[in-house]
Formats: structure tokens, C-alpha cells, sequence
């Protein structure tokens, strides 16, 4: 939990850490030293969860949201006029809730297909070491983890490195 300060005091109980906070001129940082972008893993996700979704229908007989379903109250408003189950925001204010959904087979991410891919034609099915001779792969390992590189720099590298992989016969 975390406290929103507002006006240089607390606003009174602690506050779910999605909530939406007013940041005063004087507490937010000069400088933004990082920022990460990544994904979520499966537990990550299931701490961060509200409930577990396990109907398969949006609302019940009497048209309201079915519990434990995609509309539950828990993860957020779908319609005006009521406070959110969990957070009892607006639905202006409220930021949405998490849910988890347990899934019976595996779902890919389009957008890391190619990646994948690519790192599977760069591996040894059967020691998993980089499919290059050996006195390269010291030299393209450090290549790729010099922290000076540029991303497009890097981007190249990766790119002739997935070539020469695909061509190298163990």
C-alpha cells in the first residue's frame, strides 16, 4: 500500500499502488534516471489479480455483470452512475482492476513470434550454447552486451548474428 500525498499531507488511509495520485511541484523527481518496459510473468500477474475470471458469460439473467466474469464489479466499472467494488472510485476515477484468467493452452504473442523464432534458430537444441564456431561466440556475446551500443547498432548485430547462426552447421 501506498500513501497519495496531496497538498504536502497524507490524504488519510493507504491507496491500492495503481490508483491515480496528485503529484505536488514539490515531490515528483528532476530527473527520470530509467524506465523499463517488460511483461508480466504468471505469478507476477496472479499477485496483482482482483479475482480469478472463470465464467464464460458476460451477465447473468437479470442483465447485470456475472460474477467472477469479464464485467465483474471487482475489476472495474462498465457502466456509469456506481462506485467500483474494489477501489470505490468513479468510473472517471477508477483505474481498472486486474483479473486472471487460467487458460487450457498456451496463448503466443504475436508480437514476440519473430522474436522467439529467431532466438530458437540462434540455440543449440542440445547444449543450448549460440549456434557460432567457438572463437566467435566470446567475442559476439560481448558485442551484444556492451551497454555503449546504440539500440539500432544493436538491432544490426542481432541481425547478423541470427544470419550467421542459421548458416553454421555443428
Amino acid at each position: 500500500a501506498v500513501h497519495a500525498p496531496y497538498g504536502g499531507h497524507d490524504e488519510g488511509p493507504p491507496v491500492h499502488s495503481n490508483r491515480k495520485r496528485v503529484v505536488s511541484a514539490q515531490n515528483h523527481p528532476k530527473r527520470v534516471a530509467a524506465v523499463r518496459f517488460g511483461m508480466m510473468d504468471g505469478r507476477e500477474m496472479g499477485r496483482l489479480a482482483q479475482i480469478k475470471v472463470v465464467a464464460n458469460t458476460m451477465y447473468d439473467e437479470k442483465r447485470l455483470p456475472t460474477p467472477f466474469g469479464v464485467l465483474d464489479p471487482r475489476l472495474g466499472l462498465s457502466r456509469k452512475g456506481s462506485n467500483c467494488a474494489t477501489c470505490n472510485q468513479s468510473l472517471a476515477e477508477c483505474p481498472g482492476h486486474y483479473g486472471v484468467i487460467k487458460l487450457q493452452l498456451p496463448v503466443y504473442n504475436i508480437g514476440y513470434v519473430k522474436a522467439t523464432i529467431s532466438v530458437l534458430q540462434c540455440v543449440c537444441k542440445t547444449c543450448s550454447r549460440l549456434l557460432v564456431p567457438r572463437h566467435q561466440r566470446e567475442r559476439i556475446v560481448t558485442k551484444m552486451r556492451d551497454p555503449d551500443k546504440d539500440a539500432l547498432s544493436k538491432k544490426n548485430e542481432l541481425k547478423a548474428l541470427v544470419n550467421l547462426c542459421k548458416k553454421y552447421k555443428e
